[in-house]
């Protein structure tokens, strides 16, 4: 699976995306800290916050009027709450949404590893864009797949994929991570 999703190393969860994303946000952050969070986020990601003593600066995602759902997180609000927030480290978003719309990705990653931050991404409804052709998933530095979602997977079965740079520095420690938490 990390092969399918161009990253070092997967791991196999078994308790869905939210077992995922709470692993990934214990990774990528110590207590304390603040996190850019998609204001669309998962109710997993709020269970985070508070889980893991994390402050949010929340990122509004645009209306698009005409399909009547939000939009993507822009690189250019990113960077704008990075300027005021330069304390954070980490930006956590949902791609794609559960309406099947995609932030860009690599755009994203780029202004987090400038700043020395971490891409976290909820791609629960995206566990099947490797096998249509789109890898934008493999920007994340940590992302998560949701294999029940998109897959045919029966049960609670999802992914935490990390990325080389993530699996060199804490890969380590993402077993312990997702046993906390499942």
């Amino acid at each position: 699976w990390a092969k399918v999703f161009h990253m070092a190393s997967c791991l196999f969860l078994t308790g869905g995306s939210t077992q995922g994303v709470h692993a990934a946000l214990a990774l990528a952050c110590k207590p304390g800290e603040t996190v850019l969070l998609d204001r669309g986020s998962h109710r997993s990601a709020y269970n985070a916050l508070a889980l893991l003593d994390l402050k949010p600066v929340y990122l509004e995602r645009p209306w698009l009027a005409s399909e009547g759902i939000t939009g993507p997180i822009s690189p250019s609000a990113v960077a704008q709450a990075l300027e005021e927030h330069p304390e954070v480290k980490t930006l956590c978003i949902t791609s794609p949404t559960y309406y099947g719309v995609l932030s860009d990705l690599p755009a994203l990653a780029e202004l987090m590893h400038r700043r020395g931050g971490v891409l976290v991404v909820d791609g629960a409804h995206g566990a099947h864009l490797p096998f249509l052709g789109n890898d934008q998933l493999s920007a994340a530095d940590l992302a998560v797949t949701s294999a029940h979602k998109t897959l045919p997977v029966l049960t609670g079965g999802a992914y935490l994929h990390l990325s080389r740079r993530v699996a060199a520095e804490m890969g380590g420690s993402a077993k312990t991570a997702m046993a906390l938490f499942g």
